[in-house]
């Protein structure tokens, strides 16, 4: 849990960004893209989404400290009927 308000707001844009991103690359609206990074990296077909994926992983890191974010943000849920990005 962030327990600093700004953080906190920023993380709530970010979570945004990142399900309007998903929904503007033909994939679902409620999955982020950071976990359509994560399942193509765990199924192998990365492409050219690695250097987004380096890229989300590292504003993670830096402004969150969370590491391995878009590993960790898998939703398994989510994203059935999308396409991979």
């Amino acid at each position: 849990m962030i327990s600093n308000p700004f953080l906190r707001y920023l993380r709530n844009v970010f979570v945004a960004v990142d399900d309007l991103g998903s929904a503007l690359t033909l994939g679902d609206g409620q999955e982020t893209i950071s976990s359509r990074l994560g399942k193509a990296e765990e199924s192998g077909h990365e492409g050219l989404s690695r250097p987004l994926r380096v890229a989300v992983n590292w504003v993670a890191l830096h402004v969150f400290g969370q590491e391995n974010h878009c590993e960790s943000s898998i939703e398994e849920d989510r994203g059935s009927e999308a396409e991979s990005v």
